[in-house]
């Protein structure tokens, strides 16, 4: 008989965890109260159910502290159990539950939300180390429905599970990691605006990475620290370990460093890899996928309040208003390169090609493609002309001001001419 536990902190995402459990085929309980539990399996093996999912949590009082004697008595009794607990920050929970306007089944007298979250933190942290920690602060519904699935399908082997997990330091450190290693030290592909929109599984970032020495010599380091302390992981009755490998914004180097170590470790372990750069959605979108994917239990549109819609359909009215008066729009069909002000040159925009121009500090070099054009190189210190990229829209203009250099586009139905003056 295979049981999966859930438990967790109000708001991080249980019930989406057990629907999909539910949709897997297993026999679901919510909310039962943990002194139950062992006799509640004993039941359920007698009615024949080969598989069981049972959410236990705060909304049984007090009588959780029931809950580890509970689980020691199964796994006597030779049950598969597997324990998922689910967290995310106090600022999230605070969030989610501020969105979908429920109440915290701790929040009762005079005690605030927070201190309703607080309180539960405290009362459940004897369980948070005892199973498989799941932080869903910057998962998205659907990741966290991969994650319970994965959890589900690697439970059914035996051994250890890694779960390599990059992230990004600017977005917060993962509640769920077991080891932290920071890897912000490393070059940073960022910088390089060709390799700025790619992330750690693009090619052409893996090349740049690979070719760094220091690089090289932080993921050897990482093999052999992981690999020598495995095995006491192991021996430490360990189902899973979570290594947490972050940079500052989770997209090139901790991708990286998590793809080749989880490539490294697959023959010795079960192997999971999370991106948290995945889960992320922009914040003005995050709350109507929370609320329509059931972090919360209403649907989306009982986020907006009759005054809302009002002050939406104002918005989308001047919207549609403004848009003839705002439009700069026009296809480009040619760069004009100055120098000090003065036309140095117009180059078409139907031939890919390369221009250097010589300014007050040295050679900035233009490259050309059809119906765009960029500032390839330039010895400006600050590098602005270059981090612009490709320009493709008429009097879109890269201004180079240490060495004089301007780069503006030309071209059918543009308006203005992109600045008023330029003085160096």
């Amino acid at each position: 008989m295979q049981v999966v536990l859930i438990s967790g902190l109000s708001g991080s995402g249980k019930s989406i965890a057990l629907n999909v459990l539910e949709d897997s085929g297993y026999y679901c309980v919510d909310n039962l109260p943990a002194p139950l539990l062992s006799d509640l399996i004993g039941h359920l093996r007698l009615e024949g159910h080969e598989r069981v999912a049972v959410a236990v949590d705060m909304r049984g009082g007090s009588s959780i502290a029931a809950l580890p004697p509970q689980l020691r008595k199964l796994e006597s009794d030779a049950i598969a159990l597997r324990f998922v607990f689910l967290d995310a920050r106090n600022e999230v929970l605070i969030q989610r539950f501020s969105e979908t306007r429920r109440r915290h089944p701790l929040a009762e007298g005079d005690l605030t939300l927070e201190e309703a979250i607080v309180r539960e933190r405290e009362a459940l942290e004897m369980l948070a180390s005892m199973g498989h920690h799941i932080d869903t602060s910057n998962l998205r519904p659907n990741a966290l429905r991969a994650s319970i699935k994965d959890f589900v399908a690697l439970g059914e082997g035996i051994g250890i599970t890694l779960l390599f997990e990059s992230f990004g330091f600017k977005h917060g450190i993962p509640l769920d990691a077991d080891l932290v290693f920071d890897v912000r030290c490393l070059p940073n592909p960022h910088y390089d605006p060709q390799l700025r929109p790619l992330t750690g599984r693009d090619k052409e970032v893996i090349g740049f990475l690979a070719a760094q020495p220091e690089v090289t010599k932080m993921e050897t380091d990482l093999r052999r620290f992981i690999g020598d302390w495995l095995p006491a992981y192991v021996r430490d009755n360990r189902s899973y370990l979570t290594v947490g490998l972050g940079c500052t914004g989770g997209q090139h180097r901790s991708v990286y460093l998590a793809e080749r170590l989880a490539a490294h470790f697959r023959a010795s372990a079960r192997v999971l890899v999370r991106h948290r750069m995945n889960d992320r959605l922009p914040d003005g979108l995050r709350e109507l996928f929370q609320a329509a994917a059931g972090y919360g239990h209403g649907p989306w549109h009982t986020l907006f309040r009759p005054g809302d819609w009002l002050l939406l359909l104002l918005s989308a009215a001047l919207v549609v208003g403004s848009y003839p008066l705002l439009w700069r729009g026009g296809v480009a069909d040619r760069a004009i390169v100055k120098r000090d002000g003065q036309v140095v040159t117009e180059l078409a925009l139907n031939t890919p090609r390369r221009y250097e121009v010589e300014g007050a500090i040295g050679t900035t070099v233009i490259e050309v493609q059809p119906g765009r054009a960029r500032v390839l190189s330039d010895p400006g210190p600050r590098q602005y002309c270059v981090q612009q990229g490709w320009l493709t829209r008429p009097n879109a203009v890269a201004i180079c001001a240490p060495n004089h250099v301007t780069l503006q586009l030309g071209g059918r139905g543009g308006a203005g001419s992109g600045y008023d003056s330029i003085n160096y």
